[in-house]
This record gives structure tokens, C-alpha cells and sequence, in this order.
């Protein structure tokens, strides 16, 4: 009997030896797996942050090209013929020239609106329906045409 109870504790200790053991182990592999997911999760956050940071310059490098565009656009070129084939015009000159065009432009467009709402005038309702489905229809292949042809000049993965 005195035997049995040492050969008890001694299996109930190897047990508990054995246990504490494999717990210590597993305790230590998810150490090693939290470090290596730590790890990991850094070198995924540090790629995210240069990807995001080349994304942010990409951004930023559109940005100052639609910004140049815009700048491009909002310079008036002067692009009156023949007038902008002289070369000794000087800036000065060019202003009036473009001012005076605009003015005209402008009258020009009274002009027509006025012809327009004096034809209509004559017409019946009938007929200016008719005219405003014509205009409708015309705008409408344009658009069309339009979209076709910014379709046909976009690049190729777009």
C-alpha cells in the first residue's frame, strides 16, 4: 500500500509536470504566433501605409494636372483669326481685340434669340412643337456622337 500511494503521486506528478509542460509550450507557440501575426500585421500596415502614400502622391499628381488644366482653361488663348497670326501684337492689343470680339459675341446672341422669338410668332403651337422635337432630336445625335467619339479615343484598359 505504501508503494501504491508513492507510485500515485509520483504518476499524478509526472501528469502534472507533463501538463504544466505542454502548457508552457503552447503558451510559448502563441507567443511566436502573436509575435509572427504581430509581425505580420506591421509589415501589412507598413505596406498599406506606402501604398497608401503612393496612391496619396498619385492623387496629388492628378490633382495638379486637372489644377494645370484648369489654370490652361481659365487663360484665355487668343485664338481670333488672322489676328492671332500676327507676332508684334501686344498684350495690350490682344485684350481689346478679345473685348471687342466678346462684345460682339454677345449682341450676336440677342440677335438670334430675338429672330428666334419672333419666328416662333409666326408659327402655329403645332408647328413649334414640331420645331422643339427637331431640336430635341438633333441635340440628342450629337450627344450621341459625341460620346462615340470620346469612346473611340479612350485609352485602351479604361
Amino acid at each position: 500500500m505504501k508503494y501504491t500511494s508513492w507510485l500515485i503521486c509520483l504518476v499524478a506528478l509526472v501528469g502534472l509536470i507533463t501538463v504544466q509542460a505542454w502548457a508552457e509550450k503552447s503558451e510559448s507557440d502563441n507567443q511566436q504566433t502573436d509575435n509572427t501575426t504581430q509581425a505580420d500585421q506591421t509589415d501589412q500596415a507598413e505596406a498599406s501605409d506606402k501604398a497608401d502614400a503612393a496612391n496619396q502622391e498619385q492623387h496629388n499628381d492628378k490633382d495638379k494636372d486637372k489644377e494645370s488644366k484648369a489654370e490652361k482653361r481659365k487663360a484665355p488663348k487668343f485664338r481670333l483669326w488672322p489676328y492671332r497670326e500676327l507676332i508684334s501684337l501686344s498684350e495690350e492689343q490682344k485684350a481689346q481685340i478679345t473685348e471687342v470680339h466678346n462684345k460682339y459675341v454677345q449682341e450676336k446672341k440677342k440677335l438670334e434669340e430675338a429672330e428666334k422669338a419672333e419666328i416662333q410668332t409666326l408659327l402655329s403651337d403645332q408647328q413649334n412643337e414640331e420645331v422643339q422635337q427637331i431640336i430635341e432630336a438633333r441635340k440628342a445625335k450629337q450627344k450621341e456622337a459625341a460620346e462615340k467619339e470620346k469612346a473611340a479615343h479612350k485609352p485602351a484598359g479604361e
